[in-house]
C-alpha cells in the first residue's frame, strides 16, 4: 500500500505540532498514536547523538538544523565521500563503515519503517473486521 507509506512519510516531515487536530482525525487516533510515539523516539536518537562530544562541533548540526538539516543517509553518503587529510582511504573507509555499523545514522530510517508497517497492519486489520462486518450482515439477512 504505497500510498500509505507515501502519507505517513509526509507527515513525518510536519512537526508534530502543527498536525491539527483535524489531521489527526483523518488519519485516525490510532494512526496518529503511533506516529507521535515515532516522532518521540527519533527526537530522542537526535538528542542522544547530539551529545557526544565529538559530534557536538560537526555532523550534529545537520541533524538538528530545522529548515537545512540533512538525512541521515545523506550524511552516511558524505562520510563514506569525504577526503580527510592526512587520512589513507582505507582508515577512512573502516571508520565510515565503523559508523555505518553503529546504526546511528540510520536509526530515523528504521524507526520510520516501523511506524510505517505499523499503519499498514493497522489499516488492513481494521479494513478485515469492516469487510467482515459486511459479510456478517450480508448473512443475517
Amino acid at each position: 500500500m504505497p500510498w500509505i507509506e507515501d502519507t505517513v512519510k509526509d507527515l513525518m516531515k510536519i512537526p508534530l505540532t502543527e498536525i491539527t487536530h483535524k489531521m489527526a482525525q483523518m488519519i485516525s487516533p490510532d494512526a496518529y498514536c503511533m506516529l507521535s510515539s515515532t516522532y518521540s523516539r527519533i527526537a530522542e536518537h537526535r538528542l542522544t547523538l547530539a551529545f557526544y562530544p565529538s559530534w557536538w562541533m560537526g555532523l550534529v548540526k545537520h541533524l538538528l538544523h530545522p529548515d537545512q538539516g540533512k538525512t541521515r543517509l545523506q550524511i552516511l553518503m558524505l562520510l563514506e565521500e569525504v577526503k580527510i587529510h592526512g587520512m589513507c582511504l582505507e582508515c577512512k573507509n573502516m571508520n565510515a563503515d565503523w559508523v555505518r555499523d553503529q546504526g546511528a545514522l540510520t536509526e530515523d530510517e528504521r524507526e520510520l519503517k516501523k511506524a510505517i508497517n505499523e499503519v499498514v497492519a493497522w489499516y488492513i486489520l481494521k479494513k478485515k473486521v469492516s469487510e467482515e462486518g459486511e459479510d456478517n450482515m450480508m448473512d443475517a439477512v
